[in-house]
Parts: C-alpha cells; sequence; structure tokens
C-alpha cells in the first residue's frame, strides 16, 4: 500500500479516534491535513485565548496525534501505556504511519482519560504555577 493511501487511512482514523474519545471537545480547526481541538474553557494564562486540547496532523513522514493534557499534567502522562510509549515523541505526540487497532484502542481510553478532570487538573498546575513566582 503506497504511503499516502496509508497515511489518509491512519490519518481518517485518528480523526475519528479523537472526537470520538475526546467528549465536550470543540472542533477548532479541520482541513485536509489537520484536525485541532479546543477546550471548552479558556487558556487559564491567557483568558482571551482558547485552551488547546489536541490535534491530529498528517506529515511527510508520519500522522501525528498530539494530546497537550500530557504535556502539563505528570498524572495524566504516567497513564500512558508502556506499548503506546514507544510511539510517543516529545512530551504530547505519538507518531503513526499505519493504522494499528491494538495501539488505538489504547490511544481512545487516554484521549477519554484526558478529558476527565483535566480542567481541575490545570487549575492545580497554574496555581502553583503562580505561588512559586514563575508568573
Amino acid at each position: 500500500m503506497p504511503a499516502s493511501t496509508a497515511f489518509a487511512e491512519t490519518s481518517a482514523a485518528l480523526r475519528k479516534l479523537m472526537v470520538a474519545s475526546a467528549t465536550g471537545m470543540i472542533v477548532a480547526d479541520e482541513n485536509e491535513t489537520t484536525l485541532v481541538l479546543h477546550a471548552p474553557f479558556a487558556n487559564p494564562l491567557k483568558p482571551k485565548e482558547p485552551m488547546w486540547f489536541g490535534m491530529v496532523r498528517t506529515g511527510k513522514a508520519y500522522v501525528g496525534y498530539h494530546l497537550l493534557p500530557l504535556y502539563m499534567n505528570p498524572r495524566l502522562t504516567a497513564l500512558v501505556p508502556p506499548n503506546l510509549k514507544k510511539r510517543m515523541q516529545g512530551k504530547s505526540c505519538f507518531n503513526f504511519t499505519a493504522v494499528n487497532e491494538a495501539l488505538f484502542a489504547e490511544l481512545g481510553l487516554l484521549t477519554t482519560q484526558c478529558t476527565q478532570g483535566w480542567e481541575e487538573d490545570l487549575a492545580k498546575a497554574i496555581a502553583g504555577y503562580r505561588v512559586t513566582g514563575n508568573r
């Protein structure tokens, strides 16, 4: 199967997965290569800006699945299963070149877990950030 066909199938599967698993999140942008979801609340540090939740982006070498709650939340990061962690690039991105049903099932569960309690965890993190004098 040509890479472009595999990427298109992978992107479509990951987009469907993110929208289905991220209950309550808002589709902010969608085009041929990208899907962006925002949280239903503003960015606590920049209240006039939306809070990003996740993104699926098709690149040249892979399809990236970004879960921003992982970037700032050790509790959620600890929930990443070992098999999925092998696909992790940086703190919040998972890279795929083909559909993998088993990993996608784990990713769907992780996405759902990221939507639950995230706003409360974020508020605690921001409070700690301000207390330490970083803001």
